[in-house]
């Protein structure tokens, strides 16, 4: 698999870039997700997720990606009822987030290593330990 695109993440004031896919455990956003148009090799999902934390909430703000009638994705599509921002409850997982230079470029999914990676831990949706790796550069 080629490397992916990640996720956009606001968090603390910082537009960040996930190492993660929190829409990947919601049953409900997977099952329209077929109408997807896949057609990337660096987006097999089809789409690129806009997140925000507020309140040690993981919020999902916005989604980028076309449908297969030619449209747009919108948030309204996937959460009914939802256009401009859905708490992400569905979600307990931990998000990785790249910080620095990459040390070890891995051509497959997130697999890639850098200088720094800064996890957040999620329960339902919920912040609950936020931690930072630092990785030995590879020689």
């Amino acid at each position: 698999m080629t490397a992916q695109f990640g996720e956009n993440l606001r968090y603390k004031n910082e537009q960040l870039s996930m190492l993660s896919n929190p829409l990947g455990y919601c049953d409900s956003f997977n099952e329209k997700a077929k109408d997807l148009v896949i057609d990337c090799t660096a987006l097999w999902r089809g789409y690129i997720g806009n997140w925000e934390i507020i309140d040690d909430r993981l919020y999902l703000v916005g989604i980028n990606g076309e449908l297969r009638n030619g449209s747009k994705a919108s948030l309204d599509y996937f959460f009914p009822g939802f256009p401009d921002i859905v708490f992400a409850h569905w979600y307990s997982g931990t998000i990785r987030i790249p910080k620095g230079e990459c040390i070890k470029y891995v051509h497959m999914g997130y697999a890639s290593e850098y200088e720094q990676e800064l996890y957040i831990f999620v329960e339902q949706g919920v912040i609950t330990e936020v931690d930072t790796v630092t990785n030995s550069a590879v020689k």
